[in-house]
């Protein structure tokens, strides 16, 4: 027997037990084309920090390296045979110099005159003679400078003193926090007569050397 259902109902009749009172809605997928852009006011502001670029140490620290120290750095304005090397610059009067320094002394740098082209006024290129050349005085100047330094710090006088000869030193030590100096009188027999520690100052010659052996001889310096 086939049975026919019918959901026709007559105007007016209520909604049938068991179906929700509310018509069911779909809601459209919305595109995302079509979202509202975020409220940017409203977001916490975030800085990166901003990382300067390290910038090179003024001086000889901007010197390129030498990347070998058996082939060294050959060019028309750097060369170097890894322990001296030279670069050409211009100096603070405008003129071209050469800078010379050793590589285990970075500090201790001389500065010679460098020759330029009369037309151009560019300076001449370096090459393996003229390298050698400025090395050669370099170093000559580098000894001077030494034995000058040697002078300065360690100087010594003889004083006659009765029918002996005393030779009075003076021994500067350059030191950081404590600059000294020591004043020695030795005898012609090698005998240290007085010594006592001075100031750096300290000047030594012949009249002060004589009367501080003087007071020596009285006893006043031990």
């Amino acid at each position: 027997m086939n049975v026919q259902m019918s959901f026709d109902f007559p105007e007016g009749a209520g909604v049938p037990a068991g179906l929700p009172s509310t018509a069911i809605r779909r809601t459209a997928r919305t595109k995302p084309s079509e979202l509202a852009p975020p409220d940017c006011s409203q977001l916490p502001l975030v800085v990166s920090p901003v990382r300067t670029p390290a910038r090179p140490r003024p001086g000889l620290r901007s010197i390129p390296q030498v990347e070998s120290r058996t082939q060294g750095l050959h060019s028309s304005r750097a060369w170097s045979d890894g322990s001296r090397h030279v670069r050409i610059l211009r100096s603070e009067s405008g003129d071209w110099a050469a800078e010379v320094w050793r590589e285990e002394d970075r500090e201790h740098v001389l500065m010679l005159p460098w020759p330029y082209d009369d037309d151009s006024l560019a300076p001449r290129p370096l090459d393996a003679e003229a390298f050698q050349g400025l090395v050669r005085e370099a170093d000559r100047q580098w000894a001077l400078q030494a034995r000058q330094l040697q002078a300065r710090l360690h100087q010594r006088l003889t004083i006659p003193r009765g029918n002996k000869v005393l030779t009075v030193t003076l021994d500067i030590v350059p030191d950081e926090f404590e600059p000294h100096a020591l004043l020695s009188a030795v005898d012609d027999g090698g005998e240290v007569l007085a010594r006592e520690q001075v100031g750096p100052d300290f000047r030594l010659t012949a009249a002060t050397a004589r009367a501080w052996v003087e007071k020596a001889g009285s006893g006043d310096v031990g």
